[in-house]
C-alpha cells in the first residue's frame, strides 16, 4: 500500500505548470520576445535573484514589475501590501520539513493499525522518487525509483539520515505563492522609504543584459528553436539565467573589492555605483599624491640635512 499525504494544491499546481509551459513557448516564439524576456530577466535576477520560474512569471503577468517579493518577506522588509491587490502567481519548492521523522513514524504505524493484515507500509515523500516503507516487525527502509536503497538498522541510524541528508534539502512538492512588485506595496511605518530609488535600478542590469545580447546576436533563433523540445527550451533558458546570475555574483565580488561593504536590501540603486566610482577615483588620486611624494627629487635642503627634522620635534 502506497499511502502518500497530499498537503498542496494539485490543481493550482497544474494550472501554474501549463500557464509556465505556454510563457515557455511564448518566449521561445520569436527573437523579439526571446530578448524582451532577457530583458526583465536581467532586471529581476539584479534585484532580487529570482529563479527561471518566477521570472517567467513575473513576465507574463506584471511585465512592469522590477521589485517582486512574497508578502512575507516584504513584512520582514517593513512592508505591507496594499488591499486589493491581486500580485502574481508562480510556484515555489517546498522542501522536506524539520519533524519528517515523527511524520514518517506516525503514517507509517497508523498504516499497521488500520490494517494487521499488512505485510509492508510506505510512505512517498510528496513528489519525490524516494519512498520510506516499514515491515511487520518495525524496520524501516529507504527505496529510491522503487528499488531498495537502505534498511536501516536502528531509529536513531533513521532520524540521523533524514534529518542530515533530506530536512531541509530535499524538495517534496510545489506549492502556489502569490509575489508582489514594488508598486504593491507601502512602508508599515510612516516616514519608512524604500533605500533604492525604483526608477533608477537600470544601470546594472543594462550593462549585463547587452552583454548577453551581445553573447547571443550570433544565435541562429529560428533554426535552433524548431530542433528544441519544451524540456530543453526551459533548460536553455535556465542555463542563460545561471550564467547572467554568476556574472552579476562576479560583479559583486568586485564592487566589494572596491570598498563598498553595504548589504543592499534589494536592488542596486545608479547613485551607489557612481559614490563608488567617485570614492575609487579620489582613492586613486590620493594613492598618486602620495607616490609622487615619495619619488619626487629630494629638495636642496634635505640634501645637505639642513632643516631636516620631523614636525614636532
Amino acid at each position: 500500500m502506497d499511502q502518500q499525504v497530499k498537503l498542496h494544491d494539485v490543481n493550482g499546481v497544474k494550472k501554474l505548470t501549463e500557464e509556465l509551459s505556454d510563457t515557455v513557448k511564448k518566449v521561445m516564439s520569436d527573437k523579439e520576445n526571446f530578448e524582451n524576456f532577457l530583458k526583465k530577466m536581467s532586471q529581476l535576477v539584479v534585484n532580487n535573484n529570482l529563479s527561471l520560474k518566477d521570472c517567467l512569471f513575473v513576465f507574463s503577468k506584471n511585465s512592469d514589475a522590477i521589485q517582486v517579493m512574497d508578502a512575507g518577506d516584504w513584512e520582514d522588509s517593513g512592508y505591507k501590501v496594499e488591499p486589493g491587490i491581486e500580485g502574481v502567481q508562480t510556484l515555489r519548492l517546498v522542501m522536506a520539513p524539520e519533524n519528517l521523522t515523527e511524520q514518517i513514524k506516525l503514517n507509517l504505524n497508523e498504516q499497521f493499525s488500520h490494517n494487521p493484515y499488512l505485510q509492508q507500509a510506505s510512505y512517498r515523500l510528496g513528489d519525490s522518487r524516494m519512498e520510506f516503507t516499514m515491515d511487520g516487525q518495525s524496520h524501516i527502509g529507504l527505496k529510491i525509483d522503487g528499488k531498495e536503497y537502505i534498511r536501516f538498522k536502528s531509529e536513531p541510524e533513521f532520524k540521523n539520515f533524514v534529518d542530515e541528508l533530506i530536512v531541509d534539502m530535499i524538495p517534496t512538492h510545489y506549492e502556489p505563492v502569490t509575489v508582489y512588485d514594488i508598486k504593491d506595496v507601502v512602508p508599515q511605518k510612516p516616514g519608512h522609504a524604500l533605500y533604492v530609488d525604483n526608477t533608477n535600478y537600470t544601470v546594472i542590469a543594462e550593462k549585463l543584459y547587452s552583454d548577453m545580447i551581445d553573447h547571443y546576436k550570433e544565435f541562429d533563433f529560428l533554426k535552433t528553436r524548431e530542433k528544441l523540445e519544451l524540456k530543453d527550451m526551459y533548460e536553455f533558458l535556465g542555463d542563460i539565467r545561471n550564467d547572467f546570475a554568476s556574472s552579476f555574483n562576479k560583479l559583486k565580488v568586485e564592487l566589494e573589492k572596491d570598498g563598498i561593504n553595504r548589504h543592499l536590501p534589494g536592488c542596486l540603486d545608479p547613485s551607489w555605483i557612481t559614490e563608488m566610482s567617485l570614492e575609487k577615483k579620489q582613492r586613486n588620486e590620493n594613492n598618486n599624491s602620495k607616490l609622487s611624494e615619495i619619488t619626487k627629487e629630494p629638495s636642496s635642503q634635505a640634501k645637505t640635512g639642513k632643516n631636516n627634522h620631523i614636525h614636532g620635534e
